[in-house]
């Protein structure tokens, strides 16, 4: 499904890019196409107040971004190619307001030139049934877009895990990877399952792109992924990334997927679980767009992690784990009776109940991924969230 989503909305660019398409230009930043020699580019522009300018570009051919930096200077722009961490000479532009948008001359550190030619980029319209990641990305960021377009998924291992069949799919540049569910759910279940599945995925790709870009010649960016739970009412993903985007030492997170696999929506922990009284809230913290809340539901949300939950979560793993809670960031340990720790741990479902990792710097890395914080479902049916669910006994 993957792959035919893919393509399908390849396809569909591919027409549509013969046809009119609205040009985009938004927040001041500008995507344009064209050439540089023969070769076809895409490139993003951003110019603040002041004159000065920064962008991005690839080759269509090779995807990798390289960074853009100068200043304007009159009606022209003078650009030169940079690389955070790299030395020496580097590659510059200069271009020229034309009919279509701009023109000039990119020159190499060995004096080679060669023309650019560049028109306001045009962004096919989505599919009637996009990947969700594919359309935000087509609405808020277009050069991205534009470059998901032209990457293809490579089918991998397929893989029975409780039950359920499984095909992994990866992104051969970034090397990100996920799965796909083939069969063990409804139709129309498994195909909003595999959109967000797949949303994730390229998620990974931006990243990758995004990380090398910031970190330079030192840049590196990691995917993983792990089933956890798969289940007629949830499913559950571990999904990290261990990255160098900059910064004195390489880093990692977790970005979690859990859906409700009747209807292959996303459950935040409060669907899930609830510990106050009225109803539970559906507040997705992370959701692009999240600023569209009512005030008074974002309130309310951090409200009640600040105040409630990460203080229940620590009282009962102090009666369930006492001897690893108590180890309390003396001499280099881990202060796991600390609530400020548990408050929006990142979480996913395993046969063993809600994982919690606690949220510790990078400093302090060491701390993260204890392997005993679960909470039983047995506690977790007592406080039932906003989305019926049959959770493990």
């Amino acid at each position: 499904m993957f792959k035919g989503l893919l393509l399908r909305t390849c396809r569909f660019a591919l027409y549509s890019m013969l046809l009119t398409a609205p040009v985009w230009a938004s927040e001041g930043k500008q995507v344009f196409t064209g050439t540089l020699g023969q070769a076809p580019i895409v490139v993003e522009l951003f110019e603040d107040m002041a004159g000065d300018v920064q962008g991005r570009y690839f080759y269509r051919k090779y995807h990798k971004n390289l960074r853009l930096e100068g200043k304007r200077e009159g009606d022209a722009l003078v650009l030169e190619e940079s690389r955070w961490g790299s030395s020496g000479a580097h590659p510059g532009l200069r271009l020229e307001p034309s009919a279509k948008g701009w023109q000039g001359e990119w020159k190499g550190a060995d004096g080679k030139s060669l023309k650019i030619e560049l028109s306001p980029a045009r962004i096919p319209p989505l599919p009637a049934e996009p990947i969700p990641y594919l359309a935000l990305m087509h609405d808020m960021a277009p050069y991205d877009y534009l470059r998901l377009l032209e990457l293809k998924l490579k089918p991998g291992k397929k893989q029975n895990f409780m039950g359920y069949s499984l095909q992994w799919w990866s992104e051969p540049e970034s090397g990100a990877t996920l799965f796909e569910v083939v069969a063990g759910y409804p139709q129309p279940a498994l195909k909003a399952i595999n959109l967000q599945l797949s949303s994730s995925l390229w998620q990974a790709v931006v990243a990758y792109h995004g990380c090398l870009l910031a970190g330079g010649d030192e840049g590196s960016f990691e995917q993983t992924a792990k089933p956890m739970l798969l289940t007629s009412s949830v499913i559950s993903v571990s999904v990290s990334h261990e990255f160098m985007c900059g910064g004195a030492s390489p880093n990692q997170d977790q970005f979690p997927i859990n859906l409700d696999a009747s209807t292959g929506r996303p459950l935040t922990l409060e669907d899930v679980m609830w510990i106050a009284e009225g109803e539970p809230i559906h507040y997705e913290e992370f959701m692009p767009g999240r600023d569209h809340y009512p005030a008074e539901i974002t309130d309310a949300y951090y409200d009640y992690r600040n105040t409630l939950f990460g203080r229940w979560l620590v009282g009962y793993f102090q009666e369930l784990y006492p001897r690893q809670m108590k180890d309390n960031g003396e001499q280099g340990g881990c202060d796991y009776d600390n609530e400020q720790r548990w408050k929006f741990a990142n979480w996913y479902f395993t046969v063993k109940g809600l994982y919690f990792n606690p949220d510790f710097v990078q400093a302090a890395s060491a701390c993260r991924w204890p392997s005993w914080s679960y909470l039983p479902y047995s506690i977790v049916k007592k406080t039932p969230g906003g989305v019926p669910l049959h959770l493990p006994d």
